[in-house]
């Protein structure tokens, strides 16, 4: 009975992908959503009540097996046409190229499933009331239903197979593309490793029906070696999609407190209606997109006081201590936010044409990246070198005192 159970489960997610896909059509999410019909009806189909019940309507006694392979084959499918999209999404497929492999697969896969179809109502199904766990060693030595089988085992396999071809595929592009989302490659990783233990489950499981139809039913015990290693596929892909969640949500949470000490020096300090840092467990994402807003708008805000003496020194003493391009970028924008604050803080009058230009255009996904960096060199020890060394008066560096600038032990 658990099967109808986790049926109803794939239905919700079914039912609430759809709605998603009505408010905005999208090719991928119209796949998954396909496929969690598709879960929903081979879960159901493959349930001992529902199963007894069609084959008692139809007067066919393995109709649920048909409904339940019919339906594995078409998850299998998707998932392979998904992983694809993928690819494309990544850059590791181009769009031209995927195009042309969705047609040859669709029409490969709808060709595999007229197959199955044509040889399972060709053939007997075998004894009155075969039981839904053994469908397939039971009635192997039926021709029609030893091909149908054939092709449900054959297609199955090389969907997953191919699935974790493109999946590893799509992670050494990410690698060497230099890809910023570890999360997503290590994710990509985990779900080749489940795809190719999930096809080899389909090994194990042709060898004991080929030995059924020829009349050797000692291999029987391999149908349930099947399931054993699909388990562990399983596993993996869970871990490729649920490792590749929390290590996004743990990455977003590590910003979201490194950007609090930028967020604390630049915003203004009576701004209570703003995103209050705070160590958020739920919402993460949203309080981080707040605060990179928050931030990019009080760095606007303080142009007038920014001078570029105070950036091109900081950049130069960064060089000269072998930092790499961005680190020196972000020192030298570090040092001149903490001089436009103390400018501001000491009510120094504000250009009237600001001369700075304080961060280079970068793509809007890279945005949270350079902030962070900013953050974190806000106690850089080229900042505070160049603080200490720049303490005469008419040098053009000022210092901010501690209080706007959490978790320092004098002088940023």
């Amino acid at each position: 009975m658990i099967y109808l159970p986790i049926s109803l489960v794939c239905g919700v997610i079914g039912v609430g992908k759809l709605l998603e896909l009505l408010r905005g059509f999208k090719d991928y999410l119209l796949v998954i959503t396909l496929s969690s019909f598709a879960g929903t009806v081979a879960f159901a189909a493959m349930s001992p009540v529902v199963w007894h019940a069609l084959g008692a309507m139809s007067g066919i006694p393995a109709l649920g097996s048909f409904i339940a392979y019919l339906s594995i084959f078409g998850f299998a499918a998707l998932h392979h046409i998904l992983v694809l999209m993928w690819g494309r999404d990544n850059g590791a497929i181009a769009v031209s190229r995927l195009s042309g492999r969705i047609r040859t697969l669709g029409f490969f896969y709808a060709l595999n499933a007229v197959g199955m179809t044509v040889f399972f109502f060709h053939a007997s199904t075998g004894p009155a009331s075969p039981s839904p766990w053994s469908f397939d060693v039971e009635c192997a030595d039926i021709p029609g239903i030893l091909a149908f089988l054939c092709l449900y085992a054959c297609g199955c396999l090389f969907a997953q197979w191919d699935s974790a071809r493109e999946c590893w595929k799509c992670a050494d592009f990410l690698v060497t593309n230099a890809s910023p989302s570890v999360e997503t490659v290590r994710g990509l990783r985990w779900l080749s490793i489940g795809n190719m233990f999930i096809g080899l489950s389909f090994v194990p499981k042709a060898v004991g029906f080929l030995a059924a139809a020829a009349g050797h039913h000692e291999l029987d015990i391999l149908d349930t070696a099947s399931p054993l290693i699909g388990s562990f596929g399983a596993l993996f892909n869970q871990v490729g999609y649920l490792g590749t969640v929390f290590g996004t949500w743990a990455r977003e949470r590590s910003d979201l407190r490194a950007l609090r000490p930028l967020w604390d020096l630049v915003v203004p300090e009576n701004a209570d209606h703003l995103a209050q840092p705070g160590a958020a467990l739920f919402g993460v994402r949203f309080h981080l997109f707040r605060r990179v807003i928050e931030i990019l708008d009080a760095l606007v805000n303080l142009r007038p006081w920014m001078v570029p003496e105070t950036a091109e020194r900081v950049r130069a003493a960064a060089r000269k201590q072998g930092l790499s391009e961005e680190e020196s970028d972000a020192t030298a924008t570090a040092a001149m936010v903490l001089d436009a604050v103390s400018r501001k803080q000491r009510n120094e009058s504000p250009r009237q044409t600001p001369l700075v230009q304080l961060l280079p255009p970068v793509e809007p996904t890279r945005e949270r990246e350079r902030l962070v960096r900013v953050a974190r060199a806000l106690h850089a020890p080229v900042v505070r070198l160049a603080t200490a060394a720049a303490q005469a008066p008419g040098n053009g560096f000022h210092t901010v005192g501690r209080s706007r600038l959490p978790g320092s032990n004098g002088p940023a």
